[in-house]
């Protein structure tokens, strides 16, 4: 075996698997936003015709719709989660010369998938699971919700400045890309990616025989983005638990982010000496 071989992971590589997942996240989502923009257009224009001020109108909407995003893409999100654990653990296995039951390694992956999905689906919306119930989690991330909020305060806020009437505020809400096929598209497409990354560190964490991993930019990467990714990669190899200087544990950094992973293994001496241990 040559000595810290690197094993590289793509997590927007499209498989059957993953595909079907994709779609059935992106239609959650797409339906979840038609919903919403119903839900909410009534509430911003009942208050848009008091002049209320932006910031205060967002803050009375709920997006009662997006709760039930959760329970609709738990299992699409376990299934990549674990589909890309396994090929994780698959990809080093070929390098590594060693008796190791798979099948319980395979089994401890799938359970932290399932975990996993439960987790993130619920964070997507700014919710957490508690005694079987969605409560508020204040410290969720990548949440629809943020973004959501932050265009409607801009239509708003851009309504009061042109004058607009509040049907054609209506209009330009119900159509904004805040709500709209492409965005459930993009979201779809980024968590993707995220439950993959997730599903091949965990793999590799789970072989115990992974040293390092390296952040690889994307085909579609330029130095001009506005985003960590290149800081990230030229950081070159880390330890597998650590961080990269933008925080994340691997892709994607931002929304559509298409950079991947490679694993370095440790060398013959140190896997020796990790099966002493054992």
């Amino acid at each position: 075996m040559a000595k810290n071989p690197k094993i590289e992971a793509h997590p927007f590589d499209p498989t059957k698997i993953k595909n079907a997942a994709e779609k059935n996240v992106e239609e959650t989502i797409a339906d979840a936003f038609e919903d919403a923009a119903k839900e909410v257009a009534d509430d911003v224009i009942e208050q848009y015709e008091l002049k209320t001020a932006a910031s205060k109108i967002i803050n009375l909407l709920s997006f009662k719709s997006y709760d039930k995003i959760p329970d609709e893409i738990e299992n699409s999100l376990e299934a990549v989660f674990g589909e890309a654990a396994e090929h994780a653990i698959d990809g080093v296995y070929v390098h590594v010369d060693e008796d190791v039951k798979r099948d319980d390694v395979f089994d401890l992956a799938n359970e932290d998938a399932k975990e996993y999905a439960q987790s993130r689906a619920a964070e997507m919306v700014g919710k957490k699971w508690v005694n079987g119930k969605l409560v508020n989690n204040p410290n969720a991330q990548w949440v629809i919700t943020d973004t959501t909020r932050d265009g409607i305060k801009s239509l708003i806020e851009k309504a009061y400045d042109k004058g607009l009437t509040p049907a054609e505020v209506k209009s330009e809400l119900v159509s904004s890309y805040g709500f709209s096929k492409e965005r459930a598209s993009m979201i779809a497409r980024t968590e993707m990616n995220r439950a993959s990354t997730q599903g091949t560190l965990n793999g590799w964490k789970q072989t115990g025989v992974v040293e390092g991993k390296e952040w690889i930019l994307g085909d579609d990467w330029e130095d001009t983005f506005e985003c960590d990714c290149g800081d990230n990669a030229d950081e070159g190899v880390i330890p597998l638990d650590d961080d990269f200087q933008s925080g994340d544990d691997g892709p994607p950094n931002h929304p559509n982010c298409n950079c991947s992973l490679a694993a370095t293994l440790m060398d013959e001496d140190d896997m020796e000496r990790e099966e002493d241990d054992e």
